[in-house]
């Protein structure tokens, strides 16, 4: 047992002799010798609840309450005692639960999921806005670039605007995670090697205690964006690399596919797709002089997207050009009689890989700003199929993390995951994190 674990399973011991204590007396009988030991019982559930779960109760629990009124009014005990047994069986199994890691990593993201079990939204969020708020402090500058770059892209991850006491981004994360911290926990026991989990881990207190520091530690220094050379191997080039087939979906002006032929000596063909048509024809420019590339100016997604018809901004600056983003994107339904678009806006075809591709592919990569689970249903066969090596941007949208995995687990059950973090040290964002899936 840790010393941290012990000293609480110590102090946990002693609350529980001195509540059996106070069952076996009257209140009002020993009521002047025991205000002292009760206000330590009071400080010793909310020091114990403060230094576990990160909140002063846990949710659900009015242990604290109950007993603040038997304090203040010599109101009877039992209510208190009734939730007292009630949080010392929460708290124990708990204990019991971490011990069962020996690793501290283990133990800390095992612990994380615990506290978003039993702590309150609201109280989630009080913690969300008072290390908010810490940053503000810190440095009114980098409060300001946070909130702007949040609102920035609040059609992935919510509006965040504290001077209207607009908090929707922490909001959409915390439900997220309440919702789904058993994916969170099934994804961590499924990644393949334990910088991964550390990935996992960093991202979700980001989310949880915007903690940067931890953040920072992540940042992959080794290898370039989509090309982990520890995890796309030798071993798992799915035969000869002259027969390598690179699909890069979002390939914007070319730096993937730049780094791909950097890192593999030869290949077959390069599939390159690019939706905004400025930036293809920049694409095309960037790589007029390498063999085997095809190009292509489409939207990739799935088979249900392809039949809608869709316009998107053609400013070439915008590098973040997003089909969910209403401000430069518009969707309409197959049939449906599109209203008047500006004139930045211009019609793009959306399709799928597996209408377009009939060759065997052995190497997809996806960063196209939220579409990435769309455009693994329309590559179902050939991820099914061809098990390809995949490296895929899962920081979108809240859940791509679980979901992309659980959907090409669902394709693959032999895939392998990795994690890497790609993003900027001191970036206001867990943003650019990459999911591998390797076949086994």
């Amino acid at each position: 047992m840790t010393k941290e674990n012990l000293n609480a399973s110590s102090m946990l011991e002693t609350l529980v002799k001195t509540t059996d204590y106070l069952k076996k007396n009257d209140l009002k009988t020993v009521n002047d010798k025991m205000k002292e030991p009760i206000e330590q019982i009071y400080s010793g559930i909310s020091t114990l609840t403060e230094s576990f779960y990160g909140c002063e109760k846990l949710e659900g629990n009015s242990v604290l309450d109950n007993l603040k009124n038997s304090m203040e009014n010599e109101a009877p005990l039992d209510p208190f005692f009734e939730e007292f047994d009630k949080w010392h069986t929460i708290f124990k199994n708990d204990l019991e639960t971490l011990e069962q890691y020996p690793l501290t990593l283990d133990q800390d993201f095992y612990k994380l999921m615990l506290r978003i079990h039993n702590v309150s939204s609201e109280d989630l969020l009080a913690n969300q806005k008072a290390e908010l708020e810490k940053i503000k402090t810190k440095s009114e500058k980098n409060y300001k670039k946070l909130v702007e770059f949040y609102n920035s892209f609040s059609y992935y991850w919510g509006k965040l605007n504290p001077d209207d006491n607009v908090y929707e981004h922490f909001e959409m994360c915390n439900s997220e995670l309440k919702e789904n911290a058993d994916k969170y926990t099934w994804l961590y026991e499924k990644l393949a090697d334990y910088r991964s989990k550390r990935v996992l881990y960093g991202v979700l207190k980001f989310w949880i205690d915007l903690d940067f520091e931890y953040k920072n530690t992540l940042v992959e220094k080794n290898f370039s964006e989509y090309f982990d050379l520890d995890i796309l191997n030798a071993n798992s080039t799915n035969g000869d690399l002259n027969e390598e087939v690179f699909v890069d979906c979002g390939a914007y002006t070319g730096t993937s596919i730049l780094e791909f032929t950097k890192n593999y000596s030869s290949y077959k063909k390069v599939i390159a797709y690019e939706m905004v048509p400025s930036i293809f024809e920049n694409l095309k420019e960037e790589l007029k002089d390498y063999e085997n590339i095809e190009f292509f100016n489409n939207a990739i997604s799935s088979n249900g997207m392809s039949k809608k018809k869709a316009f998107i901004s053609n400013n070439s600056k915008v590098s973040t050009t997003s089909l969910l983003d209403p401000e430069n994107a518009s969707l309409y339904d197959e049939g449906e009689e599109a209203p008047n678009t500006p004139d930045s806006l211009v019609p793009i075809e959306i399709t799928t890989i597996d209408h377009e591709i009939s060759e065997p592919i052995t190497f997809i990569k996806m960063d196209i700003e939220g579409s990435e689970t769309d455009a693994i249903k329309g590559a179902k066969n050939h991820i099914k199929y061809d098990k390809p090596k995949l490296a895929i941007a899962a920081y979108h949208k809240y859940g791509d993390l679980w979901n992309i995995a659980d959907m090409l687990s669902k394709l693959n059950p032999n895939y392998k995951f990795y994690l890497r973090y790609n993003g900027a040290t001191n970036g206001y964002m867990a943003s650019e994190y990459v999911i591998y899936a390797i076949n086994a």
